[in-house]
């Protein structure tokens, strides 16, 4: 018989796939079968089949040993572990639901070591299978002797059974043994250790000769668990014991990454517990004397073996205790010849393990080895200066980033005890960072020295190595403009410097800055460098080093923004005689405001001269009421403020008075008057503002005089005059105060609520009033009488200082939050955003006393289903909105039946506002993310919503019906919706179905191999429902019970359309006749080169698209450059015969040319020179 010739050829001209699996030819892809048995590997992973045939491995050579651990030797049982299956076990004849109920049924295992395997076993695992073989067998001996599923009983089994099971049982011994071995008490497993130790060795020297990545790992992770309960005695006598350490650390060289990183880790841990228990350095010894041992062998072992030695010593290091300085150096020393081999991949490890020493310690003492007092700082200086000499090329970045991170993580160690010593090798640092400023790369080692500055640079800096430094800066401002990055590191270094160590190169390098500072390029970047040296240095050495007009006109304006911790008496002996000047007085009064900051004299401050101008220099009295809150500000100006107290507060109090009235018009009768409120526009809120920031810093009489004579002022008071004492009313009654004028501000704010015209005041008053001791026991009644009956009165722009005042009354009293919940409400939707924060907060409260069931919820839901029920828009979009809320912060246990079906019905409903519509759709899909199990019941009404959902916002459309896909799956979402089969709605699933896809893989992959959690019920049902692409999905006939998600998804089925498979007609003139579009953009081309491919063998299954009817196709002509621009692509089906709905995509010119060619019936020597010879023997055997 002759071999039918391959079906599927690759496209000529391009280049094959390498990783895609050879191709069949037509007949031969049977032969296949026998070998992947893909798909019946995954049926029969459906049932458990017996076990290995292993004579060994029995149930009375389990019982070998008594199972407390005492005589071990002369037991006898019955039962084989082989002859136990699904068959033998009781759970196997029935049913179970998950596998971790088959496996502990099956198992009768009920010690709770094993839980987490039992939750986690998969029918598809062979390893799987054989534990839990194992371990049925050992709970069953366990059951014949009358244990109790101890820990210790499994672990006697388990290691008495290691002796009989073969070597293809390894890995399932030992993942059970790891599994229990950490459970046992350490007793336990000091007395066995002397006997299962040979047999740990033997099994881990199996499975390094046999390249068993994974039993070496299982092995290693026992060990972990046995060795570090061990005494530190029994590695120094007994030979075998410690070849078990080396037998680990050989694995730590191992070429499997997951095998270094299991070996590296139990290592650390047995010299972690080591360190902890303090019985000596045994193990530390064994290991870096073995470490030393491979670095010594250096260049016979190769730089892959030297470099994890150095990767496992930069490990363990921060786990040993201590050291002999003649060991440390050693290994240093052994560390630092393998770099000098010039190998990169061994200089940056190199750097990683020195960084690590200089992190934790360079030398720990041993008891009988003392260095010299100065013997540690030393050694650090010398070990510097030798890693110094390795600096690479900048051009290796990785390499350079490694050394400049060890040197400064050493220079930061040697900088805790003698800072002198490390000031030298800064401006080291900052030349060889310089030859990579001009690069692109150059950002990327300035940012990290800028970072480390403040670590580097200590106030013990000589003034020589600051020289240094600027020097070398120096050298690089040179250009114009200047080097960014020079100019960054420079920014860092000054903000680290302190004012003291200005020296002459700091005055050059300041020169240079002011020469660049015209610079339109680099203008910002210079006035920030220049800030930074007012900032560090202060004003007093920069205005002597530069001239008369660069005062004026640089330094000065500075001053405001960046003068931190300045000294008053300055400004007064060389600033204030400024003001005489008409062009400075501005900059002179801007000043002030930065001596202000932080200032170390307070004691100076010109509290006469500021309040001469605040009164009578109104065109000024906005700075200086900001260089009066900047030094109130700061603590050590606190008893300067009460010293001018006394004069501050009346003057402040009258000028507020006044511009108040004069800003309410009440004086403004005269021109002259008018043009005063144009120039003071403002002054009011900022002597208010300066009004809040002084009132802390005075003592409580002065504070209680002020509140009396307010009061009497505000009684003796008429018309407008009140406003502005109301307010000051405000800022004093934040303050404790006697109870008898406690009650009076308390009236006075009960009467201006009531008033429409001063309510916003009244509400002030009150709530700075609520602030205090006033709310009281014997006060709330009164201020819940207050607040009940100006219930309804608020206007909008009032709504938040009422509900917050609101919140402080109901804070300490639950059991008034339900009576002021509808107001709550209806703020959550509030223009104010104030209103919009304190409604939130208020429902956080609200949710919280739910919680601790302070509040019942039964009123809380009387009062939801009264808003929803309101014929009002907004009132019925706020108490959804204010569910949602509540849903997240307090979920109900159950989903609430008829807020669901109140949201339904306002979707359904003809004439829908858009607000509604957006909280419903919010709170729908929120209950579907909750309460996934028991959502079903509204799947069909869920389904009628979204089926006219195009009137609906995209936003929340897309939202539910992404959550209806998590939940019922696309074929189950498909069932319930309407519209299902319109083009759009079918794009809009695929398109969401796709993202979630997308969104499950990527935190499918982000998840440890090692703790990879089972599949959730949700992908399942997901699955389940998806059926096959571009076919249509239908009901089963029968019964379905659509209250659980799952029988929604189960009871779809695949069936493909009818009538849809025809061949195409052509009219007399080339158009296509189109019979049948019902399927039309519900399918996706799947642009693959075997579509490609299948084009060649046949013609006529290519479809056209609907566009394409408006063109002519004449027979023989080629389509030009033009018109397959606008063209569509065609889509070709595997199969010989594909409905007239499969084709959406456009078609690129060389496809239509060829097949125009091809109809001709042209030469293969014609076409496109791309072509390859076996595409060109195939169009001649066809012609």
């Amino acid at each position: 018989m002759v071999k039918p010739k391959p079906k599927f050829r690759s496209k000529a001209g391009r280049i094959r796939n390498p990783k895609r699996s050879p191709r069949w030819a037509k007949g031969d892809s049977c032969l296949s079968n026998p070998e992947t048995r893909k798909f019946r590997e995954q049926a029969s992973a459906l049932y458990f089949h017996h076990v290995v045939k292993n004579p060994l491995l029995t149930a009375k050579n389990l019982r070998g040993r008594e199972l407390l651990g005492d005589d071990l030797e002369d037991d006898v049982l019955s039962a084989d572990v082989q002859s136990l299956t699904v068959s033998d076990s009781p759970a196997g004849s029935g049913s179970f639901t998950s596998c971790k109920t088959f496996a502990s049924d099956w198992s009768k295992c009920s010690n709770g070591a094993f839980e987490k395997f039992l939750g986690r076993f998969k029918l598809d695992s062979a390893l799987h299978k054989e534990m839990l073989s194992i371990l049925a067998a050992t709970t069953e001996v366990i059951n014949s002797l009358g244990g109790s599923h101890r820990e210790t009983e499994y672990f006697a089994s388990f290691i008495t059974a290691i002796d009989q099971c073969e070597t293809t049982q390894y890995e399932a011994m030992m993942a059970l043994l790891s599994i229990v071995s950490g459970r046992v008490p350490e007793g336990v497993v000091r007395k066995t250790f002397p006997l299962i130790y040979h047999k740990l060795s033997s099994i881990l020297d199996h499975a390094m000769n046999s390249f068993d990545n994974s039993l070496m790992r299982v092995t290693c992770n026992v060990l972990k668990k046995v060795l570090s309960l061990q005494h530190s005695t029994v590695f120094e006598s007994n030979l075998p014991a410690r070849g078990l350490i080396y037998g680990v650390l050989r694995c730590a060289l191992h070429e499997n990454p997951k095998v270094r990183r299991k070996a590296r880790q139990t290592i650390g841990f047995i010299l972690i517990r080591e360190k902890e228990k303090s019985e000596g350095e045994s193990v530390a010894k064994i290991v870096l004397g073995w470490i030393l041992d491979q670095l010594a062998t250096y260049p016979t072992t190769g730089i892959k073996s030297a470099s994890d030695a150095i990767g496992l010593l930069q490990f363990v290091w921060p786990n040993v205790e201590r050291v002999s300085s003649s060991g440390t150096k050693k290994l240093y020393e052994s560390v630092l010849r393998v770099m000098s081999s010039g190998e990169m991949a061994l200089i940056k490890i190199g750097f990683s393990f020195f960084s690590v020493v200089f992190q934790t310690h360079v030398i720990r003492e041993t008891d009988d080895t003392k260095l010299k007092p100065d013997g540690n700082n030393a050694f650090t200086s010398k070990l510097l200066g030798a890693l110094s000499d390795f600096r690479p090329d900048w051009r290796h970045h990785e390499a350079f980033l490694l050394w400049l991170q060890c040197i400064t993580n050493g220079l930061i160690r040697l900088n805790e005890d003698q800072p002198k010593l490390g000031g030298a090798y800064i401006s080291r640092l900052i030349d060889n960072i310089s030859a990579t400023w001009t690069s692109t790369w150059g950002p990327v080692p300035s940012k990290f020295l800028i970072d480390h500055f403040q670590h580097l640079i200590r106030e013990h800096m000589t003034t020589e190595d600051v020289d240094l430094c600027f020097g070398i800066l120096s050298k690089n401002l040179i250009s114009v403009p200047p080097n960014e990055n020079c100019l960054a590191v420079l920014g860092g270094f000054i903000d680290s410097l302190k004012p003291e160590q200005f020296t002459i190169s700091g005055r050059e390098v300041l020169l240079q800055i002011l020469q660049l500072r015209n610079s339109s390029t680099s203008a910002s970047k210079v006035n920030e460098i220049l800030g930074k040296f007012v900032k560090c240095f202060g004003i007093d050495n920069l205005w002597i080093s530069v001239e008369a007009e660069i005062r004026e006109t640089v330094i000065l304006p500075l001053v405001k923004e960046n003068l931190n911790g300045g000294q008053l008496a300055y400004w007064k002996q060389h600033i204030f005689p400024l003001l005489h000047q008409p062009n400075l007085v501005t900059d002179v009064w801007n000043s002030l405001i930065g001596f202000c900051r932080n200032p170390i004299d307070p004691n100076n401050f010109p509290a006469e001269f500021v309040g001469k101008t605040i009164v009578k220099r109104p065109e000024y009295r906005l700075v200086a009421l900001a260089a009066l809150r900047q030094f109130s500000l700061w603590p050590q100006s606190r008893k300067t403020l009460q010293k001018y107290g006394n004069n501050y507060l009346p003057l402040l109090f009258n000028l507020y008075v006044n511009e108040r009235q004069v800003g309410l018009g009440a004086k403004k009768d005269s021109a002259e008057d008018k043009r005063n409120t144009e120039v003071n526009r403002g002054h009011s809120d900022a002597i208010a503002s300066t009004i809040r920031e002084y009132l802390p810093h005075l003592e409580e009489e002065f504070i209680h005089d002020l509140i009396r004579r307010a009061v009497q002022k505000y009684r003796e008071g008429s018309g407008e005059e009140k406003g502005p004492i109301l307010d000051l009313l405000a800022h004093l009654s934040a303050f404790e105060m006697d109870p008898v004028s406690s009650r009076e501000i308390f009236d006075i704010s009960s009467s201006l609520i009531l008033d429409k015209v001063e309510m916003k005041r009244g509400y002030r008053i009150l709530l700075s009033l609520l602030k205090t001791q006033y709310n009281q026991s014997e006060n709330k009644l009164d201020i819940l009488h207050l607040l009940r009956e100006s219930k309804g009165t608020t206007k909008s722009n009032v709504e938040a200082l009422r509900l917050n005042s609101i919140v402080s009354l109901v804070l300490k009293n639950e059991e008034w939050m339900v009576e002021f919940l509808p107001e709550a409400i209806l703020c959550l939707l509030s223009v104010n955003t104030r209103a919009r924060k304190a409604a939130t907060f208020f429902v956080s409260q609200l949710s919280e006393n739910l919680k601790e069931e302070k509040i019942s919820l039964t009123e809380v839901e009387g009062i939801v289903e009264l808003g929803l029920a309101s014929p009002t828009s907004f009132i019925v979009s706020s108490t959804f909105h204010f569910l949602v809320l509540l849903y997240r912060l307090c979920p109900p246990a159950q989903p609430q039946e008829s807020f669901i079906n109140m949201a339904i019905n306002h979707l359904l409903e003809e004439e829908k506002d858009s607000a509604i519509c957006r909280e419903s759709l919010t709170f729908l899909s929120l209950n579907l993310s909750l309460y996934k199990s028991e959502i079903g019941p509204f799947a069909a009404s869920l389904g009628r919503v979204l089926s006219i959902g195009t009137i609906f916002p995209r936003k929340e459309m897309n939202k539910i019906l992404s959550r209806m896909i998590r939940v019922f799956g696309v074929a189950g979402l498909k069932a319930v919706l309407l519209n299902a089969d319109e083009p759009k709605m079918s794009r809009r699933i695929r398109n969401i179905e796709r993202k979630l896809r997308k969104l499950n893989m990527r935190k499918s992959t982000s998840k440890d191999e090692e703790r990879e959690e089972p599949e959730s019920e949700e992908s399942d049902g997901e699955e389940e429902g998806r059926g096959k692409k571009g076919e249509n999905l239908v009901i089963k006939e029968g019964l379905v019970d659509f209250l659980d998600p799952k029988n929604m998804t189960s009871s779809l089925i695949c069936k493909r359309k009818e009538g849809t498979e025809g061949t195409l007609r052509f009219s007399s003139d080339g158009k296509l006749i189109v019979e049948d579009l019902d399927g039309y953009g519900e399918e996706k081309r799947q642009g693959t080169k075997r579509d490609l491919e299948e084009t060649e063998s046949s013609e006529d299954e290519s479809h056209l698209d609907v566009k394409s009817r408006r063109k002519k196709l004449r027979s023989g002509c080629s389509v030009s450059s033009k018109q397959s621009r606008g063209s569509t692509k065609t889509n070709f089906s595997r199969k010989s015969k594909v409905s007239s709905s499969s084709f959406v995509r456009k078609q690129s010119e060389p496809r239509l040319k060829l097949r125009a060619k091809r109809r001709k019936g042209k030469s293969s020597g014609s076409i496109h020179s791309v072509k390859s010879s076996r595409t060109k023997k195939s169009l001649k055997q066809k012609k």
